[in-house]
């Protein structure tokens, strides 16, 4: 498995909500999140993808429309951790329920 990240101009994230609404995306389990949200001073979107290659190599030219980009190095670094950050938040929520 595969992740990737891509950051997504706000101008085109309902191209994307649009792409990611097929079938073979929704069933990959990705997060779309605002740069905002996960405590990044932009307005950019970020969308985080944990797919094998295969289908990276099949799909990924239909996220990567004018206006979003795979982020890479530090900045992809940054961001991942902020998704893992996340999703050990809810991790430990769901167990405080348990």
């Amino acid at each position: 498995m595969t992740v990737k990240i891509y950051k997504i101009n706000p101008a085109k994230v309902a191209a994307i909500r649009q792409v990611l609404a097929a079938d073979h995306w929704a069933r990959k389990g990705y997060t779309l999140r605002s740069g905002k949200g996960m405590g990044f001073d932009i307005a950019e979107y970020f969308l985080y993808v944990d797919a094998p290659d295969k289908f990276f190599d099949q799909y990924e030219g239909e996220v990567l429309i004018d206006g979003v980009v795979a982020i890479k190095g530090n900045e992809y670094d940054n961001v991942k951790k902020a998704f893992d950050a996340e999703e050990d938040n809810v991790a430990s929520g769901i167990a405080l329920f348990g």
